[in-house]
C-alpha cells in the first residue's frame, strides 16, 4: 500500500541513500535536518510502499513560499503517479502556500513533464547554472488557488 508520511529521525539514512542514488552524492545531512527540520523552516515528507521507502520531497516553507529543493521516487516505482501524488500530497497539507518553486535541469524531461503536469510554469532560465556536466536550469512557478 502507498502511504505519504511526515518524516522523522528514522528516516535519516532512508533519504539519504535515496539522495545518492538520485544525484550520484549526498552533500545534506538528513540526521542533523531531522532533528530540527520544523523550526529551520523544512518541509520533509518519505512516500512509502508496503513498509518501503521508495521516495521523498525536501523543501522549504518560507511565509507563503514553498521551494521545492529535491524529489525522487525509486526508479522501479516511478511512471507510477507516486510523485505526482507526493507534490499533490504537499500542496494539499500546507494550507498556507500561495506560491511554489522548483528549478531542474533542462534535460530532466520526466520532471518537466510532471510539473507540468501539475500546473507548474517555466517563468526563467539559467545559463550554465549546474556543473558535472555542465547544463542549463530551468525555473517552474505554481501559484496556488488559495
Amino acid at each position: 500500500m502507498f502511504q505519504i508520511i511526515e518524516a522523522a529521525i528514522n528516516h535519516a539514512d532512508c533519504i539519504s541513500n535515496l539522495e545518492k542514488d538520485f544525484f550520484g552524492k549526498n552533500d545534506i545531512s538528513y540526521e542533523e535536518v531531522l532533528l530540527d527540520y520544523k523550526i529551520n523552516d523544512y518541509v520533509v515528507y518519505v512516500a512509502t510502499f508496503n513498509s518501503e521507502c521508495i521516495g521523498y520531497l525536501c523543501a522549504s516553507l518560507i511565509c507563503d513560499e514553498l521551494n521545492i529543493y529535491n524529489l525522487g521516487i525509486k526508479e522501479k516505482y516511478r511512471k507510477q503517479g507516486y510523485g505526482y501524488q507526493l507534490i499533490n500530497f504537499t500542496i494539499n497539507s500546507i494550507q498556507t502556500i500561495s506560491n511554489i518553486y522548483v528549478e531542474l535541469r533542462k534535460s530532466n524531461l520526466a520532471a518537466l513533464n510532471l510539473y507540468k503536469k501539475l500546473g507548474f510554469e517555466i517563468y526563467n532560465e539559467r545559463s550554465k547554472y549546474y556543473s558535472m556536466p555542465t547544463e542549463d536550469a530551468i525555473l517552474m512557478k505554481y501559484i496556488t488557488k488559495m
